[in-house]
């Protein structure tokens, strides 16, 4: 039944014709169906990604599941532990330039994963005060030397810097409370442009951090929806206005 050929893998035995064939043309030497009869955690599957060790995980309703072409590993939330996922339903994976795996969960919380300890570092921090708690992750964006910004949807910005000594990342969050001239707690969009200025957009306005590491006011009283930097330009969308 259709409904039950929830999760397909095409296993890397595509042949394209380039010469032969019209160019959209493939042929198909075996095809495989996975489910949780083979080990899945759950038969509705959301995401998928293959990481730089050539691994396939797919995000489900119920669970992450690793496959490296013979068993499923399944990893789930753990309640009352700190670095754990914060929900089951898995949305997205992706990783970054470091090969950090990242997921996105139904709840609107970012998760980067440790490979070594198994742990996964939560954004906004799970287990801070309900400003957090009760916010989301809106955007993320990655520099080209290599380091991560995060926007929240009402509890600022985090910074993520890698630490070579304990092979993670350090983070750094910023508050419009404690951070002058930053316009609001609520990010709409993260950019950097060739220079490496980042750019925040917000629901007050936008901001500029510059090269010395201070916040920019460049437009006040303008509720940003959206940006884009092409040829040079920033290109920015406002709503409600």
């Amino acid at each position: 039944m259709l409904n039950k050929l929830l999760v397909v893998v095409l296993l890397l035995s595509l042949i394209l014709c380039q010469e032969t064939k019209p160019a959209h043309a493939i042929e198909i030497e075996r095809f495989e169906q996975l489910d949780t009869r083979h080990g899945l955690s759950q038969n509705n599957v959301l995401s998928m990604y293959c990481d730089h060790e050539d691994c396939m995980w797919f995000g489900t309703m119920d669970g992450l599941n690793r496959y490296d072409g013979y068993s499923f590993k399944i990893i789930k939330s753990e309640p009352g532990k700190k670095n754990t996922l914060t929900h089951n339903r898995i949305s997205k994976i992706w990783e970054d330039q470091r090969n950090f795996l990242w997921v996105k969960t139904y709840d609107g919380y970012y998760h980067y994963y440790l490979r070594e300890t198994g742990e996964f570092i939560n954004f906004p921090d799970y287990h801070e005060v309900i400003e957090e708690k009760n916010s989301t992750i809106s955007s993320f964006h990655e520099t080209r030397n290599r380091t991560v910004w995060l926007g929240t949807t009402n509890s600022g910005l985090y910074h993520l810097t890698f630490d070579e000594n304990i092979k993670r990342y350090q983070s750094e969050h910023f508050v419009a409370e404690d951070t002058p001239e930053m316009l609001s707690n609520a990010i709409t969009f993260i950019l950097s442009d060739p220079s490496e200025k980042v750019w925040f957009g917000t629901d007050r306005g936008l901001n500029l951090l510059d090269n010395t590491g201070k916040f920019q006011q460049v437009l006040e009283g303008t509720a940003i929806s959206c940006g884009l930097i092409s040829d040079g330009m920033l290109y920015a969308g406002t709503s409600h206005q």
